[in-house]
């Protein structure tokens, strides 16, 4: 099943590959994390993942919930990035 991972990056109409690019790791890592097979993202990715999409890691590795695609696909795109970190980002 898909992450959230996945969504959030097609929001910003990035590519797998442009994800990666901007990671400086592969394309197959990035698909690995959006299918959820791989081990979670090396902690050096973790910030910059967290400030591109504005929301915590652990909820962009979390399964779509099928139900709730729909809703978070239309919700406001400023509206994660003004929520408070619970690590201070």
């Amino acid at each position: 099943m898909p992450t959230a991972l996945r969504r959030h990056r097609k929001a910003r109409n990035l590519t797998q590959v442009d994800l990666a690019g901007l990671l400086a790791v592969s394309q197959a890592n990035v698909s690995q994390w959006e299918l959820g097979s791989a081990r979670r993202p090396h902690p050096r990715h973790r910030q910059p993942l967290e400030r591109l999409f504005g929301v915590p890691l652990d909820a962009l590795l979390k399964d779509e919930d099928p139900d709730n695609v729909e809703a978070s696909a239309t919700a406001s795109p400023g509206t994660a990035k003004n929520r408070k970190h619970p690590h201070g980002g």
